[in-house]
């Protein structure tokens, strides 16, 4: 099993580590509340993350030619902005 929410956090640990956060849940408070003042430039580079690991781990997937996954219609597309 893989977590993606673990590939993400360790992909913003340099910034997390600046404020002192960790975890899951330091992710969450580093993001904030959407009327905080941080919350709309954090919130896009948790989602920029977030699609590369999505896209690191799907790849990785359809290198694996045992997985179904791999053998389910071929080619994936991420929804991108």
């Amino acid at each position: 099993m893989v977590s993606c929410d673990e590939h993400v956090e360790q992909k913003l640990a340099p910034r997390l580590a600046a404020g002192g956060y960790t975890g899951i849940n330091g992710v969450a408070a580093w993001m904030g509340w959407p009327d905080s003042a941080t919350y709309t430039e954090r919130e896009s580079e948790y989602l920029a993350e977030e699609i590369h690991t999505l896209d690191e781990i799907l790849t990785g997937l359809e290198k694996q030619p045992e997985n179904p996954c791999a053998r389910h219609h071929g080619k994936r597309h991420l929804h991108r902005k």
